[in-house]
């Protein structure tokens, strides 16, 4: 069924607004949690004959479908040795696995992670295909409590295993980096359902409104989407939040592409959100010549980058259960929100943009320099991957970060 998704400019003209509608005979709802998005159903954007009215900002088609979540996967027996590389990588300056030289160390290769901050007293929001939150990795710490569609708590956690993957690279007991955050997962697709540009809108209210009605529980927090496809009412949302004070997180995305060149979402998103690029294991971008998967690139829209190839995290019980490998900036995402949640960890709640710009400011500056290889693409074009010389750096051994403009819980 077509519908319109409204932005307006000011959650202050959705009053006036949507009783010039319902006079011109339409239906109107709200969007819980994002006062300025409006749903209009029965009618496509082209079709909305208020999409030039002064108060509006940006209208989508709702029903418009988006990619569903990137996934290349590796048979987990080709990683020799112990797994869990990415997290090895995130605390260490140097690489755990290769020499300065660019020689592999010899298997077995260390994947030991030990850190002082743990995530405690921070969410991590994921907006992804649901997740398995009974595998042992999330330890009773993850909710699965949104749905789009009813049906959707009557079907399988994790409609495609992406998400499980996701979140246990963020804040899995063994595996990643927060690993005594709390998880809450929005659940925008199943395997009957797309996910589409409303679904996605609405779950990003639906946080909203969470992190707004809990505001009493003081946590900070942190959302990242590990999906391609992006739209003007999905950026409003996203910028939404950024206002409010969460921190966002997505993927560069996975096309090997110049993102400036090809005007690719994110690129086009908020500036205060944090775009994450992806590497491999020997410090090169993340690439895969076989399929021509490789992080897409770009000096000033990629942020940071982090471990994208050969990332080990949770498998679904459909699968098999236990573990799996994957590849793709997906997975960098979820890496670099654990570490925000990390970073976060012995703070008050944050409620401006300017907490958030902070956080993304001290991300950066913390990030390890000097250590990205070059890599060059072996199909045509034969581009060089552009991307910032910043890998995502944890330092294991302090117990709280000073961040300006943030406020301690206990000062």
């Amino acid at each position: 069924m077509a519908e319109t998704i409204v932005v307006l400019k000011s959650p202050d003209l959705a009053a006036a607004f949507a009783e010039e509608v319902r006079a011109a005979g339409l239906t109107i709802e709200p969007f819980p949690g994002l006062p300025r998005h409006l749903r209009v159903p029965g009618v496509a954007a082209a079709a909305f004959p208020f999409r030039a009215h002064p108060s509006v900002q940006a209208v989508d088609d709702g029903d418009e479908e988006l990619t569903p979540c990137f996934q290349e996967l590796v048979l987990e027996q080709n990683m020799r040795g112990t797994g869990g590389w990415s997290a090895a990588r995130v605390i260490r300056r140097r690489n755990p696995w290769w020499t300065p030289g660019g020689g592999a160390l010899p298997f077995p290769r260390t994947s030991t992670f030990n850190a002082k901050r743990t995530g405690a007293g921070v969410d991590i929001f994921i907006i992804d295909s649901g997740v398995e939150y009974t595998h042992p990795e999330f330890g009773g710490r993850v909710n699965q409590y949104w749905h789009y569609r009813s049906n959707y708590a009557k079907a399988e956690l994790d409609a495609s295993g992406h998400g499980s993957h996701c979140l246990g690279l963020a804040l899995g007991r063994t595996v990643g980096i927060a690993r005594e955050a709390r998880g809450h997962s929005m659940k925008f697709y199943d395997a009957h359902s797309g996910a589409s540009v409303t679904n996605a809108v609405a779950a990003m209210g639906a946080i909203l409104s969470q992190y707004n009605t809990q505001a009493d529980d003081d946590r900070p927090a942190v959302m990242f989407m590990s999906w391609s496809d992006f739209s003007s009412t999905i950026d409003a949302a996203v910028t939404d939040m950024i206002n409010a004070g969460i921190v966002c997180c997505y993927p560069a995305g996975n096309e090997a592409t110049d993102i400036t060149a090809s005007v690719i979402r994110p690129a086009e998103s908020d500036p205060d959100t944090i775009v994450c690029g992806g590497l491999a294991p020997d410090d090169t971008p993340y690439y895969t010549p076989e399929s021509g998967y490789g992080t897409n690139w770009s000096l000033t829209d990629v942020d940071i980058l982090a471990p994208a190839q050969r990332t080990l995290s949770a498998q679904r019980a459909s699968e098999g259960g236990g573990y799996r490998l994957g590849n793709g900036t997906s997975y960098a995402t979820p890496i670099v929100a654990g570490v925000v949640a990390c970073m976060l960890q012995g703070y008050r709640r944050l409620t401006t943009r300017a907490q958030v710009q902070a956080v993304k400011q001290k991300l950066l500056d913390n990030a390890t320099t000097g250590a990205l290889k070059p890599r060059r693409k072996i199909t045509s074009p034969y581009d060089w991957f552009q991307l910032p010389d910043r890998i995502v750096y944890l330092d294991p051994n302090i117990e709280f970060e000073v961040i300006p403009g943030l406020v301690p819980r206990n000062p």
